[in-house]
């Protein structure tokens, strides 16, 4: 034999059962459902892809701006600072130390201009430019950079470079 459920009882029961669930606490499960998804796996690697293109349009870029600063320069300037050129990095320094001061550069150029006249200026061979291939080149002139950006950010913090 069924009984028939009184109406009354059923309601209480119902609202007895949905007490905890408040407008209160359901906004806060939302909002811990939020926070737990965007610091999902999925959200970190999605940022990491995004970062790792931005970086990858700005070192496009460094290649692009590097090309066409070498091929403003003349053929004396690419021998001058070509990767395998006649000059190491520390000459290629002190001889950009020395040109800054216009008394140093006048006595240091002057023989050489007079030695160059009496040469016949000899032909050097131009190093070809760059080739977009061609990233050896450009972390070869800018590594020493790299080196000295991350140096100053293990230190913790940023120096300028000497």
């Amino acid at each position: 034999v069924r009984v028939a459920a009184c109406p009354l009882v059923e309601r209480a029961k119902s609202r007895r059962a949905a007490g905890p669930l408040t407008w209160q606490s359901t906004a806060e499960s939302l909002v811990d459902v939020y926070f737990a998804a965007a610091a999902s796996p999925a959200r970190e690697a999605a940022r990491m892809a995004q970062e790792l293109l931005e970086v990858e349009r700005e070192r496009d870029e460094l290649q692009r701006k590097y090309a066409e600063l070498w091929q403003s320069l003349t053929p004396d300037a690419r021998t001058l600072v070509a990767p395998r050129g006649p000059l190491d990095p520390e000459a290629r320094h002190s001889l950009a130390a020395v040109v800054r001061r216009p008394l140093l550069r006048r006595l240091l150029l002057a023989p050489l201009r007079l030695l160059g006249l009496l040469s016949g200026r000899g032909h050097v061979a131009t190093p070809e430019q760059p080739t977009r291939e061609a990233a050896d080149n450009f972390e070869l002139h800018f590594a020493w950079a790299n080196e000295q950006h991350m140096r100053e950010e293990l230190a913790g913090g940023s120096e300028p470079p000497v």
